[in-house]
Order: structure tokens, then C-alpha cells, then sequence
């Protein structure tokens, strides 16, 4: 049976357990623009309100990896803001996947993501 967030996303990912909760930003600038930048919100979810303010982080041109673990413990929760954040995504034309079991990366159109 698929976990929660692969049947969510429509997407696989394998991998180990993701590392301890961790929320920094980390800013990455993009070549093309010179004065653009962009940060990488890495976040750990454990409540709908919580996936909110992040998804707030996509409409500024951030990047997110979120650890949506402890979201997953509550039940109807996580998917609903699961189907937020990919609705949020979609009409930004951006990018939204699974990089390992619990931890979803998640982009607006400013971000190209290659998979190899």
C-alpha cells in the first residue's frame, strides 16, 4: 500500500528516515536575474496552520522542503493542507514532489527542477 504522500502526490520517492525537525532558510541566488534571490525554506509540519504559512513562502519565489512527519499523525489534517499545498502549487505553475517518505519539495515557476 502507498503511504499517504505518495497516494496525495501522485508521486514516489524512497529514502531513509529524514534528519531531526529543522526549520532555517537558506539563500540561493539565481544566475539568470543577478539581483533575484531565492530562499529554501526547510521546515518541519505538524499542523494545517503551519503548512499555511509556508505555503505563503511559495508566493514570494521561495523554495520549500517540508518534513509533513508529525502532520501525518493527524488524521483528515494532513490531507487537506497535503491538497492545499498542491493546489497552491499547480496554479503557480510550479513543481511538487516527494524526495523521501515524509518530506515533500515544493517550488513556484521561478524554479526549474531537473530529475535524473
Amino acid at each position: 500500500m502507498l503511504d499517504p504522500i505518495k497516494r496525495l502526490l501522485g508521486r514516489g520517492g524512497e529514502g531513509n528516515r529524514p534528519p531531526e525537525p529543522v526549520e532555517d532558510r537558506f539563500p540561493v541566488e539565481i544566475p539568470e536575474s543577478g539581483s533575484e534571490r531565492v530562499t529554501i525554506v526547510v521546515s518541519r509540519v505538524s499542523t494545517y496552520d503551519e503548512m499555511m504559512d509556508l505555503i505563503n513562502e511559495l508566493y514570494e519565489g521561495n523554495i520549500l522542503i517540508i518534513d509533513v512527519k508529525p502532520l501525518l499523525k493527524r488524521r483528515g489534517e494532513h490531507e487537506r493542507a497535503i491538497e492545499e499545498l498542491k493546489r497552491t502549487v499547480v496554479s503557480l505553475g510550479g513543481f511538487v514532489g516527494v524526495i523521501k517518505d515524509t518530506v515533500i519539495l515544493a517550488t513556484a515557476d521561478n524554479v526549474d527542477v531537473e530529475r535524473r
